[in-house]
């Protein structure tokens, strides 16, 4: 079959001008080197950005759609931005996949997708798991996410059950949908419950089709602001999703709690919570 006959997708990646121009080229580069050769690359320039991220830029394929905003407009604003011009594409996309700036697509990640989505029309949103990796390259962990729709519904009351940058959309999933941008940080999880609450139906894949880059100052960035906006958030999707049992509120606010304690005792707190989040969830927690 020919690039022209398959089922076209776009890769929708924004950069700004706090990432790193070294990894920013490996993650441009992995998805120009995907196995699958209808892919196309839409990048949106989050405002002014560095001569070296300039120059990656400079250096991409003529093919890749670039976007520049001339201010910065955060990543929610950025991506809706990208969104739009996708739906303007004479090439009718089919899907649209999410990449970041700094993680790393092994070579299959898409024709692996849209193999899935191909094979299973019910499904709107295809997510997968993922490798961590640190500011070196080398893996340090894994993100497995629940696979199937029910989990991933009642699991999104106390995280994020999707790995953004892994996620595939059916395209007609996003028309007249925006990414939320009203709570800095968690555009994708307020998107997750606009579309889990709207009944499309989710699905993660087991393998890891990603090398997901976590930084240095990872625990560190995670202050006392953004650990109150995530507790906003987090309650905005139990209500939004009819998930605001006791156990749900009560995991919240342990979770609050763990956030805005010293940083000696988060790592530990992470760690008692991804297993209270797993072992005691239950169908109608």
């Amino acid at each position: 079959m020919s690039s022209s006959d398959k089922p076209q997708v776009a890769v929708l990646m924004a950069v700004y001008r706090g990432d790193d121009a070294s990894h920013f080229k490996l993650s441009a580069e992995s998805v120009l080197k995907q196995d699958y050769d209808a892919t196309f690359l839409y990048l949106v320039i989050d405002g002014p950005i560095s001569r070296e991220l300039s120059q990656v830029v400079s250096q991409l394929d003529d093919e890749v759609t670039v976007l520049a905003l001339e201010k910065n407009q955060g990543l929610a604003k950025a991506l809706n931005h990208g969104l739009h011009h996708i739906f303007k594409s004479k090439k009718q996309f089919k899907y649209i996949a999410r990449m970041d700036a700094d993680d790393i697509m092994v070579a299959e990640r898409i024709s692996t997708q849209v193999k899935y989505m191909e094979n299973n029309p019910h499904i709107g949103v295809l997510g997968s798991c993922c490798e961590e990796i640190d500011s070196a390259g080398k893996k340090i962990g894994e993100r497995i996410m629940p696979t199937q729709h029910d989990t991933i519904y009642q699991s999104m009351a106390r995280h994020c059950s999707m790995n953004h940058p892994t996620v595939m959309f059916r395209s007609k999933e996003l028309k007249n949908i925006d990414y939320p941008h009203w709570l800095p940080n968690s555009e994708d999880y307020l998107l997750w419950g606009e579309l889990l609450a709207k009944g499309k139906k989710f699905h993660n894949l087991p393998q890891n089709l990603l090398l997901f880059r976590r930084s240095k100052d990872f625990y560190s960035k995670r202050g006392v602001k953004k650990a109150i906006q995530d507790h906003k958030a987090r309650t905005y999707i139990q209500k939004r999703l009819n998930l605001n049992s006791a156990r749900n509120i009560l995991y919240s606010y342990l979770v609050l709690a763990v956030r805005l304690s010293p940083k000696f005792i988060v790592k530990f707190g992470y760690r008692i919570l991804a297993k209270f989040r797993t072992k005691h969830l239950e169908p109608n927690a």
